[in-house]
């Protein structure tokens, strides 16, 4: 629903054309797809007594420390939008946000704050949820797992508010900007890959039964398509618009490509493949279009999980070597394939937001450089092979240890329980990204 309320009063009996360009932009910070032109004439204005006052939005989620513009609309016994009249706005709570005296709220602390409009004597009123960074999950709840977004800023109370079942279905993946989820469900038959608003709002179906899609999806970085892995006897590597359109196969073999991870400028698609039928898998490397595979690893090895660095520039992925276990564990190379060397002993390594570390899993949980320097644990023990998740700053590290979520700093201090009140068994925790 939009709303046009006029600045100043409007002549009656008075022919307008109202143009709203693209540069106007809805809350979660989209520009709309064309521009939008309206003629209208007033009437012979009948002011009567304010009666009611909504204010727009009703409710808003705004990320802590974010800004967010609501609007009054007062209107008579008839429901008649009046125009004019004076507003004053008000917080329920300072500490958690301020509004101006135009309606523009700044948040300030974590919380349900309420602003009110008042408009001679009669209030409206809006709900601003204010969050922190937030961690999205699956638990089990018998027979089905279902999607939760919680606070990553403090511990679960409860509080619907900052622990919310979104979904059903599992392997929430974030998009780029934080806005949308990808996630995987079988509520219609075989697993399907699903998309949704961070809301949980918007829930729309991008693959059918048959592509029997797995959980190695990944965005593109404008957010726009997956890259999936999918098919019942062999796997090869598609990818759709995040509208469920456009679906495009790139590989097409009789063997296993997996892993698909997109590439920080969106040219390029990783992913490890069997294809060479020795029984090993290695590292693959193509331009975005399905063209220009190179195989970028070579050794008697099985190569899997492959991820990019922040700026593109290197690769690190888990290295499995049956005839020689000591060369077994993370490596990282170089987008080309060269420079490669190992890290230590472990699997499922993911780079630090700035690309200047890398966590992986092994006998606890690890961070190194890139080069291997500087190796610390920063946890003794989790109970799940699925990977951690840095924050999106790059401070914090979430992960699964005896059923519950923990996150502790890049350091290995301040160990913290974020959900010491639930009971359930839980996966796959994933920081969402701060949007640009």
């Amino acid at each position: 629903t939009v709303v046009f309320v006029p600045s100043a009063p409007l002549a009656a009996n008075t022919g307008y054309r109202l143009v709203v360009t693209r540069a106007v932009h809805d809350l979660a910070g989209n520009s709309l797809e064309a521009a939008y032109v309206t003629e209208f004439e007033t009437g012979t204005a009948q002011v009567g007594a304010v009666r009611q006052v909504s204010v727009v939005p009703a409710r808003v989620d705004v990320r802590l420390g974010g800004r967010v513009q609501l609007s009054f609309i007062p209107r008579d016994h008839t429901g008649t939008p009046l125009v004019g009249i004076p507003v004053t706005w008000s917080s329920d709570d300072p500490a958690l946000a301020t509004v101006s005296p135009s309606g523009l709220v700044t948040t300030l602390s974590l919380g349900l704050a309420h602003i009110r409009a008042d408009v001679e004597g009669v209030t409206g009123a809006a709900e601003i949820n204010i969050y922190g960074d937030q961690i999205a999950y699956t638990s089990l709840y018998s027979p089905d797992w279902l999607i939760f977004v919680m606070n990553a800023n403090r511990p679960s109370t409860g509080d619907p508010s900052f622990n919310k079942s979104l979904a059903e279905g599992e392997f929430p993946t974030w998009s780029p900007d934080g806005m949308r989820m990808a996630f995987l469900s079988a509520r219609t038959g075989n697993r399907s890959i699903y998309a949704m608003n961070a809301d949980g709002s918007g829930v729309i179906r991008l693959t059918n039964d048959s592509a029997y899609a797995g959980p190695d999806y990944s965005w593109s970085p404008d957010g726009s398509r997956l890259a999936f892995s999918a098919g019942r006897l062999t796997r090869d590597i598609f990818v759709i618009q995040t509208d469920g359109t456009g679906l495009t196969r790139l590989t097409s073999d009789s063997m296993f490509d997996l892993r698909p991870a997109w590439s920080p400028d969106g040219s390029k698609i990783v992913f490890s493949s069997n294809r060479d039928g020795d029984g090993y898998d290695r590292i693959y490397v193509m331009t975005a279009d399905g063209s220009g595979v190179n195989r970028l690893t070579n050794d008697s090895a099985r190569d899997s999980d492959p991820n990019w660095s922040a700026d593109g520039s290197k690769l690190a992925f888990t290295r499995d070597w049956p005839s020689d276990t000591s060369k077994s564990g993370v490596h990282v190379m170089n987008a080309d394939g060269s420079g490669l060397q190992r890290i230590g002993p472990g699997h499922s390594p993911r780079w630090s937001p700035d690309g200047t570390k890398i966590l992986f899993l092994g006998i606890g949980i690890l961070v190194s450089d890139p080069n291997g320097s500087g190796l610390h644990p920063v946890a003794v023990s989790y109970d799940s092979n699925e990977p951690a998740s840095w924050s999106p700053d790059g401070t914090k590290i979430a992960f699964i240890n005896l059923g519950w979520i923990w996150v502790v700093n890049a350091d290995g201090s301040g160990l913290q329980n974020l959900t010491p009140n639930n009971f359930l068994p839980m996966r796959t925790p994933a920081w969402r990204p701060r949007k640009p």
